[in-house]
């Protein structure tokens, strides 16, 4: 395998042998010693465009995903404030999330959506019988 590129500061390498790339990095761990995963060409590309930090070059190497934006409460968070009438499915998981008011501002809300979805069953369904 060749060393294709280094990065002494975040301590890495990336090695390249035919078609095949992986990265070579430090863990910090008793032994301390060297570890070499394989990664995919776009992922090293990526990195080496500057798209992603070597961290994130480490966790695709890993996981084979790139590191999440968002932390996933922050999603959950985001998922609940879009479709508030989950939280009635499972209050418990919101009350975690949210402080005591953004719950009870939440919770008025999947009330409300609620009463609107209630009321365009019953328009809906009165359609149907009138019109028959």
């Amino acid at each position: 395998m060749k060393v294709i590129y280094e990065n002494i500061q975040d301590q890495i390498k990336i090695l390249k042998a035919d078609e095949a790339y992986s990265v070579r990095f430090i863990v910090w761990r008793t032994p301390v010693h060297e570890e070499t995963v394989p990664v995919e060409k776009q992922a090293v590309d990526a990195y080496l465009q500057g798209k992603h930090t070597a961290n994130e070059l480490l966790y695709y190497a890993d996981f084979g995903i790139w590191k999440p934006a968002k932390s996933p409460r922050q999603a959950n968070r985001d998922f609940l404030e879009k479709f508030p009438e989950f939280v009635l499915i499972a209050p418990e998981n919101a009350q975690k999330i949210f402080s005591k008011v953004e719950y009870k501002k939440l919770v008025k809300r999947a009330h409300r959506e609620k009463r609107k979805e209630n009321w365009l069953k019953v328009f809906h369904l009165l359609k149907r019988i009138v019109g028959k």
